[in-house]
């Protein structure tokens, strides 16, 4: 780890028991499942002895109540622990953390008495499953056709249909059900229901006829599900009331996609940190191959995406925190999304250290082909990063219409405060932004307005993104206690550099698909993002000059 734990502390504000649980972690996982992964994924089998360490060690009730048996933590810390898990295999990682995701229904809306029941479960151990995706229904939520209906009873409901993809689905004891119980209304008519199945004797009305072969995250179990008149109980109605599971399964993945973009930084770290490895031992024409300046810049660009990917993960788990603990109205939809989007595209440099390996990187003795097929999950579970993308640009044109500015109001504080670390010039990535987002709006009779054209909003949500995690990266970059100059805040100011290019560029593509002479009125300060770029290899080879300094341990 090229940034020390104490200035890791520094740099996201966290106390000395956030560090220690990372480093517990770290530790657990360096020891128990880095020299087992490529055992584990051929094995390709629920992991129940590291499942039975992480209930000992309380990090599946991480972040359960103090009164329901868990330890009362929240996103931030989860963050924290499902990077270094996922550091060690993705796989282990997904099916570990699909127990917070199916207990997050009853976690986060549940009644009273449905926590006092089903929580102190959770975090003794007992796996859960979440029963949202169906055939038809994966991106579009509303669009399942699996129904709940009454008995006359009064007490009981039979489910039908069939859900797909469900992690953990044939292991697990306790079930997050989500069904239509009103058909008629559409999405506003689904209900969660809260159901607990033995795996050993399974109730009549459901069957896991499949096990799905997956490209990777072996180590996680996937499969169908089908259900022919399963009985749940109405006392199990997530919230004890019908009709609210639409709100209930946006809501928890607000909540839960900061913990997806977390597996993408462990995987990302993870090769990257092997290939740097690597790089310091392999000879070539004389010389370790990291010392050939080319090769170089190939680790910095993998630094600089881990570190911004993170720096937007760790906000966005924040921010989710904030709402979820201390009752905030903020709508933390886009800054999930953008943990997610950042954190799991983040993975994609898989690809780039197995390169950097050459024929060493491509054989399956070695964690790379084991990485790059685990990295493409993360980018399409939990909402395609397409969807991301898509919530992150709505969210700021929402802003936008009743601010004038897309920013968010922490950036005042990173264009002053942080500015030596970046801060400003993340200030000119949000300019950019709203420059595009104003001359969209005098061009709404143009070719086409902005918001009819998906492609162009996708791009408006990846300018937030970046923007977003330059300015979160400069803030912490510039409070890790170090001048300008030193190599810590000049990672921040290269982050914002590379992000505010990004922007521009994007910018103009979007403005030519509004209208082509769109890009003429915003020219000045596309211009004065790129000038501000001046100097960024000087300052991009100092990094490289760090990484060649500390050949990893």
């Amino acid at each position: 780890m090229i940034i020390q734990d104490s200035k890791f502390k520094k740099m996201y504000d966290l106390s000395e028991e956030q560090l220690m649980l990372r480093k517990t972690l770290r530790d657990y996982t360096e020891e128990n499942i880095v020299p087992r992964r490529e055992e584990l994924d051929k094995e390709g089998t629920y992991p129940h002895d590291v499942h039975a360490d992480m209930a000992e060690l309380g990090v599946l009730g991480m972040g359960i109540a103090e009164e329901h048996g868990g330890l009362g933590m929240g996103m931030l810390e989860a963050a924290l622990v499902y990077e270094e898990l996922a550091r060690g295999c993705t796989g282990v990682a997904t099916a570990i953390g699909a127990n917070s995701l199916g207990s997050d229904p009853f976690h986060l809306f549940g009644t009273a008495e449905q926590k006092a029941k089903y929580l102190p479960k959770i975090a003794e151990g007992t796996i859960a499953a979440y029963a949202l995706t169906e055939p038809n229904a994966g991106s579009d939520v509303g669009g399942i056709q699996t129904t709940a209906r009454p008995e006359a009873d009064g007490k009981t409901w039979k489910i039908t249909g069939q859900k797909t993809f469900i992690t953990n689905a044939g292991v697990a004891s306790i079930y997050t059900i989500f069904a239509l119980t009103d058909p008629s209304r559409g999405p506003r008519g689904m209900s969660c229901f809260i159901a607990e199945v033995d795996p050993e004797n399974l109730p009549p009305g459901i069957s896991f006829p499949k096990k799905f072969d997956k490209m990777g995250i072996n180590a996680s179990e996937t499969r169908e599900i089908l259900f022919d008149g399963f009985v749940v109980r109405t006392e199990d109605i997530v919230g004890g009331k019908p009709n609210r599971g639409f709100l209930h399964a946006m809501g928890v993945f607000d909540a839960s996609r900061p913990m997806i973009g977390s597996m993408g930084i462990g995987l990302a770290r993870s090769a990257f940190e092997e290939a740097l490895k690597y790089a310091h031992q392999r000879i070539q024409f004389g010389n370790p191959i990291i010392q050939y300046r080319g090769l170089r810049a190939m680790f910095v660009d993998m630094w600089l995406t881990v570190e911004g990917a993170r720096a937007m993960v760790l906000e966005g788990a924040r921010r989710v925190d904030r709402k979820i603990h201390q009752g905030t109205k903020e709508d933390v939809t886009a800054w999930s999304a953008m943990a997610k989007l950042m954190g799991s595209e983040a993975s994609r440099i898989t690809l780039d250290a197995l390169q950097s390996t050459g024929g060493f990187g491509y054989m399956n003795e070695t964690p790379f082909p084991k990485m790059v097929r685990d990295h493409k999950i993360l980018e399409i579970y939990e909402g395609t990063n397409q969807i991301q993308r898509e919530q992150i640009a709505l969210q700021v044109l929402k802003e936008f219409q009743k601010k004038g500015t897309g920013a968010p109001p922490e950036l005042e504080e990173a264009a002053g405060k942080f500015a030596f670390s970046g801060g400003k010039t993340a200030a000119l990535a949000w300019k950019v932004i709203d420059a595009t987002l104003e001359q969209a709006r005098r061009e709404e009779a143009g070719e086409e307005p902005l918001t009819a054209r998906q492609d162009l909003v996708w791009l408006l949500g990846e300018m937030a993104a970046f923007a977003e995690a330059s300015r979160a990266l400069a803030a912490a970059c510039g409070k890790a206690g170090e001048p300008e100059g030193h190599w810590i805040p000049v990672l921040g100011e290269v982050y914002a550099r590379e992000a505010l290019l990004k922007v521009a560029a994007r910018a103009e593509r979007v403005l030519r698909g509004v209208r082509p002479s769109a890009v003429e009125t915003v020219a000045p300060v596309l211009e004065e993002a790129r000038s501000a770029a001046n100097g960024l290899y000087t300052l991009r080879d100092k990094l490289g000059d760090v990484l060649l300094e500390n050949p990893p341990a």
